[in-house]
């Protein structure tokens, strides 16, 4: 099986996820309806900006946005260079 990267629109798409907390403070929900709890299904990549140069760091986002997921953690400052 080989990995087949999205379009850029595609991506482009996916990042832009407005979320609010819910009513009773326990859930994020997306602003617009329907306003049902947001799942974050989420990675680590908390050396991205730091290791990787802009064309690898792009095959890795497509990669996670190709399986679902919506939340990507990084370190835009790092301590040790």
């Amino acid at each position: 099986m080989t990995f087949q990267p999205l379009a850029d629109a595609v991506v482009a798409s996916s990042y832009s996820v407005s979320l609010r907390q819910s009513d009773n403070l326990r859930h994020l929900v997306r602003h617009a309806a329907p306003l049902e709890p947001f799942f974050l299904l989420g990675d680590t990549a908390w050396e991205l900006f730091h290791k990787l140069d802009e064309a690898e760091a792009l095959v890795y986002l497509r990669n996670r946005a190709a399986k679902g997921f919506n939340f990507i953690m990084i370190v835009l400052l790092a301590e040790n260079e």
